[in-house]
């Protein structure tokens, strides 16, 4: 599930400026100012995020942030008929989804992991985010070069709900619940 959704999260960054670019007719400084706001509201709301998000369990959340990525995909197909408009909406999408899927990436090893393995749970992690994160530019780049490069986002919306149907599998998870400090009252 995490390499399908990292698949979805690494599209934002390879394929969708060319796309905009080529196919949408946004100029650069257009989608600069996108991935601009982006990482403003990324740097904003982050850490009030994570804090919630590390207080309850994880799978509905990354069940909503691969949906709103499908959201966002869904936006981005109809950028060429809607220009900016569209290209808004999908990045406001897509970082909402972010905002939901990067903190869990790390709360998930962390949940999992006995504290003696941690570090593995944390390189296998990685491990997947590479592969993923590499495969993803290689299908990104075939499907730009295809006659219709928009045949890359209904493929991507397919991907998102089968990774948010996935995250909705972990629900049943014990050990994907937020730990529970016991706090020792002195009488």
């Amino acid at each position: 599930m995490l390499f399908t959704l990292v698949f979805g999260f690494t599209q934002i960054t390879m394929s969708v400026p060319a796309f905009l670019r080529a196919e949408a007719g946004i100029g650069e400084g257009t989608i600069g100012l996108l991935f601009t706001l982006n990482t403003i509201i990324v740097v904003l709301t982050q850490i009030p995020i994570t804090a919630r998000l590390n207080r309850r369990h994880v799978s509905r959340p990354l069940a909503l942030g691969a949906t709103l990525w499908a959201l966002s995909f869904a936006c981005f197909l109809v950028t060429p008929q809607l220009g900016v408009p569209a290209a808004v909406a999908a990045f406001l999408a897509f970082t909402a989804g972010e905002l939901l899927f990067m903190p869990i990436t790390a709360i998930v090893p962390v949940r999992l992991a006995p504290i003696h393995l941690r570090g593995r749970y944390f390189s296998l992690s990685s491990v997947v985010w590479g592969g993923s994160y590499a495969f993803a530019a290689l299908v990104g780049g075939f499907a730009l070069d295809l006659p219709n490069p928009a045949v890359l986002w209904p493929a991507m919306i397919v991907l998102m709900l089968i990774g948010g149907a996935g995250a909705l599998r972990l629900q049943s998870s014990q050990r994907l619940e937020p730990v529970r400090l016991q706090v020792a009252v002195e009488s």
